[in-house]
């Protein structure tokens, strides 16, 4: 009799053993507030899509007022343009945003780009010191190394993945090949076999 006691608690170990472990509740807690704050940052990006949008929609009228009047100078009406350009490409780096969750570099240099050939419209060079024309300069050369050298990735990593591809369709040709041939063979030795006989 006290070796029952034993025996039942070692079935009821075995059990406990078989069922799956409880997951830890403060697990559940971090991924709720992870998925909560996450979502709480995607509604403030739709906002400032959507603000973005008011706000480009305001520019392109005052854009369509401003090439009516006749004493606007050409300088101001490019400058809009350019403004309003700025703002696509920020509307479209918070699209990326929202779509991939990470910010794309190479958008973010595109913006810093038009946004200092717009100041530059808009003061124009002959205003601007050595200094100043300088300093633009490099930085205009800088985010234009960048841009080129983001997109020269880009395109490397693009290749790279077509090469994966095409190695993948390849092996799986010669896989088909290989079964053709396996499968082939025995039917050609009973068709020899079938022939012999007769």
């Amino acid at each position: 009799m006290a070796e029952e006691p034993f025996v039942r608690g070692r079935q009821r170990d075995s059990h406990a053993r078989l069922r799956p472990p409880l997951a830890v509740p403060h697990t559940h807690v971090h991924t709720r507030l992870r998925r909560t704050l996450e979502l709480a940052q995607d509604i403030v990006v739709v906002g400032l899509c959507a603000l973005l949008l008011v706000l480009m929609l305001r520019m392109l009228w005052r854009l369509i007022q401003l090439a009516i009047e006749e004493t606007v100078p050409p300088t101001e009406l490019l400058s809009q343009v350019v403004l309003i350009l700025i703002l696509i490409e920020l509307y479209r780096s918070l699209i990326y945003y929202l779509r991939k969750h990470r910010i794309d570099v190479s958008l973010m240099v595109e913006v810093t780009i038009v946004s200092v050939l717009r100041e530059l419209i808009l003061e124009g060079l002959s205003r601007l010191g050595w200094p100043q024309a300088l300093g633009t300069s490099v930085l205009l050369g800088v985010l234009g190394g960048l841009l080129v050298l983001d997109r020269w990735m880009h395109w490397q990593e693009e290749e790279h993945e077509s090469e994966e591809r095409h190695g993948r369709k390849r092996e799986i040709r010669s896989r088909v090949r290989g079964s053709r041939e396996q499968l082939a063979v025995p039917l050609e030795g009973g068709e020899d076999g079938e022939s012999s006989r007769d």
